[in-house]
């Protein structure tokens, strides 16, 4: 896999491009990502607020 920006990647085997997605561990619904000052925190908007990066669930979909 190839970083490419953001959240996507490209695997040259099967030359398909990829979206990295953040999913919360208690919902499995997505995360919002929020940035700054060089930081990346994640929030779960169903109820389950700030998600610690260790906690995190990261999937890949085309």
């Amino acid at each position: 896999m190839n970083w490419k920006n953001d959240n996507r990647f490209y695997c040259p085997n099967c030359q398909q491009d990829y979206l990295r997605e953040a999913r919360c561990p208690e919902c499995q619904q997505p995360l919002q990502e929020l940035k700054a000052c060089g930081a990346v925190d994640y929030f779960c908007q169903h109820g389950h607020r700030l998600i610690s990066k260790k906690r995190v669930v990261f999937s890949l979909h085309k």
